[in-house]
């Protein structure tokens, strides 16, 4: 199976460890900026932990405005059957006038304008966009699905079924 292109949004500070980690699987890095990495990745992703999220048929761009990422994001490109939705994920911080809701909703409203069925609570498929901070950059794409299991959802303390908050300080 030939390899896609695609934005890797790789997980919290240590992003050197998630990216030697990406790399090991075959990951092969085209583009790097803070927490987004763009290149040809392999099937074995799946099972990285140091990734958040893996967007495919995206890209990255330094960030200016809420409507340079609207514009830049090509929504076309990909046939979808199914609902959709957007995602937009601050990465590091705020950076500038940046605006999640501004952003999610003006790509829902093309994507709405494109014919394509809108659902917040159960999309078939999710347009993610990740502002990240720490580079002054914005990356996007469409996000892959996991395999149960694997899904960063799953790999989240907070939201695992068995997870229950700890104090480490004396009982």
């Amino acid at each position: 199976m030939p390899e896609a292109v695609s934005v890797l949004v790789l997980r919290g500070n240590g992003t050197a460890l998630a990216m030697a980690e990406a790399e090991a699987l075959g990951f092969q890095t085209k583009v790097r900026h803070g927490r987004l990495a763009i290149g040809h990745r392999p099937e074995s992703l799946d099972s990285a932990a140091g990734i958040d999220t893996v967007l495919d048929e995206g890209g990255v761009m330094p960030w200016t405005t809420n409507e340079a990422v609207v514009a830049a994001v090509d929504i076309g490109t990909r046939p979808l059957e199914g609902k959709v939705c957007v995602r937009v994920d601050r990465l590091g911080g705020r950076m500038g006038d940046s605006s999640t809701q501004t952003i999610a909703r003006s790509l829902g409203a093309r994507l709405h304008e494109a014919g394509w069925d809108i659902d917040l609570e159960r999309p078939d498929h999710v347009l993610c966009i990740a502002l990240d901070a720490t580079s002054m950059h914005v990356g996007w794409g469409w996000e892959r699905p996991r395999s149960a299991g694997l899904s960063v959802t799953a790999r989240r303390a907070g939201e695992r079924p068995f997870f229950r908050p700890v104090n480490p300080g004396p009982p």
